[in-house]
């Protein structure tokens, strides 16, 4: 039972399963008394009764322990089936966490040469992304150039628009004296 809680009812229940049960129908699967979120706790007593039974490796190697300690036992588990390191650029090896040593020493040429094609893949994606942004930098250097002249040519046009005698109509002078 993962997640205990107890109903209003004295019932109990994992708090995935209840809640699963309950959008269906609103009442006790056990007694079918009417049931809301409200009336359901934590069974925090169950939970500890839960973690502190028993267990013997899931692996079967020789250890015991309780099951609150089995995630931990399982991380260092010489049995406990693991991928090899070199997963993530092609090797494909998963067995028990004590042969990962003997894997390693026996496949040293294979992921040497895997390693190898995958650092020539990513020197080949390199250079080409490196092509890619001299592109763009010069595509973007003449965007700006061509910018650059439309908002001279525009400034050019804008004052050819102004009158002449702008500056003089309807201007003021002020003159500040002893300032």
């Amino acid at each position: 039972m993962r997640k205990p809680v107890q109903t209003k009812c004295g019932h109990r229940f994992c708090k995935d399963c209840l809640d699963a049960a309950l959008e269906r129908k609103p009442k006790c699967p056990l007694d079918n008394e009417s049931l809301s979120s409200q009336q359901i706790f934590e069974d925090v007593a169950t939970e500890r009764q839960i973690l502190s039974l028993e267990m013997k490796c899931p692996n079967h190697c020789d250890w015991q322990g309780e099951l609150r300690y089995v995630q931990t036992h399982d991380e260092k588990c010489p049995l406990t089936i693991v991928p090899c390191s070199y997963v993530s650029i092609g090797c494909n090896f998963k067995g028990p966490r004590r042969s990962l040593s003997d894997h390693y020493k026996n496949n040293l040429v294979e992921h040497h040469d895997i390693t190898t094609q995958q650092l020539l893949t990513l020197q080949d994606e390199n250079i080409e992304l490196k092509k890619q942004v001299l592109e763009l930098k010069a595509s973007s250097t003449e965007s700006i150039s061509d910018l650059k002249k439309q908002v001279l040519e525009l400034k050019a046009s804008s004052i050819a628009l102004i009158p002449k005698d702008y500056n003089s109509r309807n201007s003021y002078t002020w003159k500040i004296n002893d300032f």
